[in-house]
């Protein structure tokens, strides 16, 4: 989608599970060089270049809240003035009643889908070693880390988009690197 709606951008797509670059490799196949794929960590090997935008779909909820912290500000520290970063990710309900509801939501909105019985409780099975937070603290972190326009563009049940940028200086967009 990414790709479809900025046809001249390039993507690095970093993952540390070979097999899911295999999966993206047949499917992004079409964009040629457009696309490089890196088995490695984000943060580890992002230090040498900056990135306009920063998308993490359904990733960075294993992570513990240290670790989400972490990869935030490793995330800002990445991204050119002005980036964007945008995290489509599980998220857990703020307070455990909120939580609980969610998920009991979610169970019975996949049965309604026809989501098979034996696929839904693999499902449950791993989401038993997730580590969500919650939106509000996810926009915290982001706040903290300097990001600004920080907001949760989407929410459903467990699910939800949230986004950050890296502001601006005032020479930067002015464009000519002379101080205001």
């Amino acid at each position: 989608m990414i790709a479809q709606r900025f046809p001249r951008a390039h993507l690095t797509l970093f993952d540390l599970a070979p097999e899911m670059l295999l999966i993206a490799r047949q499917r992004l196949k079409p964009l040629g060089r457009r696309v490089k794929f890196v088995t490695a960590d984000f943060a580890a090997s992002a230090s040498s270049k900056s990135y306009d935008a920063v998308v993490s779909a359904l990733s960075i909820h294993h992570l513990p809240d240290s670790g989400k912290r972490h990869l935030f500000a490793d995330i800002f520290k990445y991204l050119t003035p002005g980036g964007v970063f945008i995290n489509a990710d599980q998220v857990a309900g703020e307070g455990a009643t909120i939580d609980e509801r969610a998920h009991q939501m979610w169970i019975k909105q996949a049965r309604e889908l026809k989501v098979g019985e034996r696929e839904l409780a693999a499902e449950l099975e791993r989401m038993k070693r997730d580590l969500p937070a919650t939106v509000g603290q996810q926009l915290a972190w982001l706040r903290e880390t300097g990001f600004v326009e920080v907001s949760c563009l989407y929410r459903n049940l467990i699910f939800a988009v949230i986004s950050g940028s890296k502001p601006v200086t005032v020479r930067e967009a002015r464009g000519d690197g002379t101080a205001p």
